[in-house]
């Protein structure tokens, strides 16, 4: 029975991680999209004065926050770009992709300092707070991977840990994962599961309830998931209850749950807390008061879209176009200013 139950859980987080690859397929090539310039993943410098995108053409560039032009672009080593992530001092970037390979460069200049290697598609991935480790999780069985920097040598290595999106609470002593079948958070020291979050629904619809983003709230008592179909969810930490529940975009309803412009990629925290915003495949950025749980904006851009990330004081998000062609005035990206006058939410790229 035991070696049946272990057996079906493999085959879950298989299907898992082929449904999280081909959401990065589907990102760039849906509608015939072209893959080189799609942006898979974004990211502000701690500082707030800079934007560090990864592409699905295997390269990445980092810009002053609001411009067109970057500052420099680099190869990530492969196609695919899955994560890109600034070190907590803002002195290096890293970036994650398919092929498994992780590539520490000079925040500054670009500069190459280190590669080191897993077996699998890397789909999260983090630095520790004293910027001398690089934590990743890769493969269908929730591997999770440590790399000492600049030295390169794998420290760590365990498996059945998560899958998917990571990030650290705000003391850097716990972990969250999505894993898919719901959410794990890890011990930021021994690395032990200390706390689940299954999901409600039942298993046998897992390819669209899978939690495919975690975050949490600046507070630590709170954590946010995403789901496949739509669905955003708040949960207690100590008690592990559902708090809120709330659709991320209408399209669920209107096109069915096999759309990708109902699929929803992530949720993100302000940085102060107020506010919980989900980012799904069509364009929509629906933004909740997590105090009211009350809607506080429905932002629909021209574009389809696949990541995003706030700002340091919370003011403005920053989204990647998922686009056609380029277009005429250049840019990858916008920023939507959370803090406009009137509390009018403007593109302040325009």
């Amino acid at each position: 029975m035991r070696q049946q139950t272990r057996t079906t859980s493999i085959l879950m987080l298989f299907t898992i991680m082929l449904l999280i690859i081909f959401s990065y397929s589907v990102k760039a090539q849906s509608n015939g999209l072209p893959p080189d310039f799609v942006i898979s993943s974004i990211a502000w410098s701690p500082d707030g004065t800079q934007l560090i995108s990864g592409h699905f053409g295997g390269f990445v560039q980092v810009r002053n926050a609001g411009e067109v032009e970057h500052l420099y672009e680099v190869p990530s080593g492969s196609r695919q770009v899955t994560e890109v992530i600034w070190s907590p001092d803002g002195t290096k970037i890293a970036s994650s992709n398919v092929n498994g390979t992780v590539q520490v460069r000079d925040a500054a200049t670009g500069r190459f300092m280190q590669e080191v290697n897993g077996t699998h598609v890397i789909t999260g991935m983090i630095w520790s707070q004293d910027n001398h480790y690089i934590l990743a999780t890769a493969s269908e069985l929730g591997e999770l991977l440590v790399w000492s920097i600049p030295s390169g040598v794998l420290v760590e290595r365990n498996l059945d840990r998560g899958i998917g999106a990571m990030s650290w609470d705000a003391e850097f002593t716990r972990i969250l994962f999505a894993h898919g079948s719901g959410a794990r958070i890890l011990n930021g020291v021994t690395h032990e599961i200390e706390m689940r979050f299954p999901i409600p629904e039942p298993r046998i619809d897992i390819g669209q309830t899978a939690v495919v983003s975690a975050e949490w709230h600046p507070n630590g008592e709170t954590i946010a998931t995403g789901h496949r179909r739509g669905q955003v969810r708040t949960w207690d930490v100590q008690t592990g209850e559902i708090t809120a529940d709330f659709l991320g975009n209408d399209d669920l309803r209107e096109e069915g749950i096999g759309s990708y412009d109902a699929w929803l990629f992530s949720v993100h925290f302000s940085p102060d807390g107020t506010l919980l915003t989900s980012v799904s495949g069509g364009g929509a950025i629906r933004t909740w008061n997590v105090a009211t749980q009350e809607i506080v904006d429905e932002f629909e851009t021209e574009y389809r879209i696949s990541t995003a990330a706030w700002n340091e004081d919370g003011c403005q998000l920053a989204y990647g176009r998922n686009i056609e062609v380029i277009p005429e005035d250049g840019r990858l990206y916008d920023i939507i200013d959370f803090c406009g006058e009137g509390g009018i939410y403007t593109d302040v790229s325009e």
